[in-house]
């Protein structure tokens, strides 16, 4: 037989239908229409990623992996007697590296380069971070009238290129920002009618030759190591072409649609879009004669903000001047198991529904998103490899920036390596390697 309820169980039922008779009281029929919303929404979720089941054992592998590389570059100091460059501590920026680069190019990029390039590669991680959280001068908010013909929109709002000082910088495409507007309609994640176009990756990535051709750099000491040769790439062709070519990515599969605190956000890595697939059971959407929209799907995630509390003055040097946390140098000399159980526990002290106490909701069922939401969005056929792509290195990315806090410290992060090869610590004469 049951236990008969306890006076403060009473206390609590009484409590919550004195205040839903209250409710139904003063309720109006919107409020009441936004209840059963509400309580009847049906929430897709997907699987979680392997972030969410990634066990200690493999955090402690990567610990290992970065304790290596540090030792390599700790033993080739005396390399170069004419260095300039203070030798290289491995701070929290590059440990992100090493929690989420594939491990076995790490690996590769360990055993099979000389030390004065897993250096430089190292020494480009600060820059690239800065290159993804390069601020915007502001959303695309333009609409091309529904009643113009398309040989007008073409050549009326074609991206306007100027040079000043030998510095080419073209503006943005509207028209391509268009398409992405009209083929979204409302912002991805919430359904608010109120929205900005965003780029996936920022447009000025590739906006100006001088950005473009930092960039170039950039991407290839990056992305090699970490991402399979032919999205590399791709990657390289679609952001930083060998036709030196502007505003290459400055197109649709580049686009999502967000509204304004959701775009202010993902500025600041408060989340991060995970690819899923296109999705099986949906038939290609053909909105005109010319162009075939699939849906793919997306995994929302909000993203942990408690690595270096979590790492504490235990493994992390005091904070500096500049570059807050995540210019932290890194005390891998620790025990292993209990420096990935702290890493683990910072992963794990994120909310499901915000970041910061920053949080967002469905307009059509007032739903809080959640971590495993899934978020659908429209892709063109043909171009469902580059956006996949697009959200692949952005997912990289982010989940770095909020491992080391690198978006609290954005104007204070290198836009370039500081250092020339030769001024390394670790350079020798590049005849000797490939």
């Amino acid at each position: 037989m049951d236990s008969p309820l306890s006076d403060q169980s009473w206390e609590d039922i009484s409590s919550e239908y004195h205040a839903f008779t209250q409710f139904l009281k003063t309720a109006t029929d919107a409020d009441i229409d936004a209840s059963i919303s509400f309580h009847e929404a049906q929430i897709e979720k997907c699987e979680k990623s392997e972030e969410d089941h990634l066990p200690i054992s493999e955090i402690v592998e990567r610990i290992r992996l970065a304790e290596r590389a540090q030792d390599i570059l700790d033993d080739a100091k005396g390399i170069n007697p004419d260095a300039t460059c203070p030798s290289l501590e491995l701070n929290l920026m590059q440990l992100s590296y090493f929690m989420y680069a594939d491990k076995k190019s790490l690996e590769s990029l360990i055993v099979d380069n000389p030390p004065i390039l897993l250096e430089y590669r190292l020494r480009s991680i600060e820059p690239f971070l800065s290159l993804i959280l390069q601020k915007s001068k502001g959303p695309v908010d333009f609409y091309l009238p529904s009643n113009m013909q398309a040989s007008e929109s073409t050549s009326l709002h074609q991206p306007c290129i100027k040079a000043v000082d030998g510095n080419r910088t073209i503006s943005r495409n509207l028209l391509e920002a268009d398409k992405a507007r009209r083929r979204d309609e409302k912002c991805i994640a919430t359904s608010c009618p109120e929205f900005q176009v965003c780029h996936i990756l920022p447009f000025s990535i590739n906006n100006a030759t001088s950005k473009l051709r930092n960039a170039r750099g950039i991407f290839q000491r990056m992305i090699i190591p970490i991402v399979p040769r032919k999205d590399w790439l791709a990657m390289l062709a679609l952001l930083v072409p060998d036709s030196k070519e502007l505003g290459t990515s400055d197109k649709e599969w580049n686009m999502l649609s967000l509204n304004p605190l959701a775009h202010a956000i993902w500025n600041k890595a408060y989340f991060a879009l995970e690819w899923i697939g296109v999705d099986p059971d949906t038939e290609p959407d053909t909105e005109s004669d010319t162009d075939s929209y699939v849906n793919a799907k997306l995994r929302w995630h909000w993203l942990a903000n408690g690595i270096p509390e979590a790492l504490g003055q235990t493994y992390l040097s005091e904070k500096g001047v500049t570059k807050g946390h995540s210019g932290r140098a890194v005390k891998l000399g620790t025990d292993h198991q209990v420096m990935a159980t702290a890493i683990k526990q910072g992963l794990n002290s994120a909310s499901k529904v915000s970041t910061n106490g920053v949080s967002l909701c469905r307009m059509s069922n007032f739903r809080p998103l959640m971590t495993d939401d899934v978020v659908r969005i429209k892709v063109k056929a043909e171009d469902v490899e580059k956006t996949k792509l697009m959200i692949e290195l952005q997912w990289l990315a982010l989940r770095m920036v909020a491992f080391c806090a690198a978006a609290e410290v954005v104007d204070e992060l290198d836009s370039e390596p500081r250092y020339r090869l030769q001024d390394l610590s670790t350079w020798w004469d590049p005849s000797t390697f490939c």
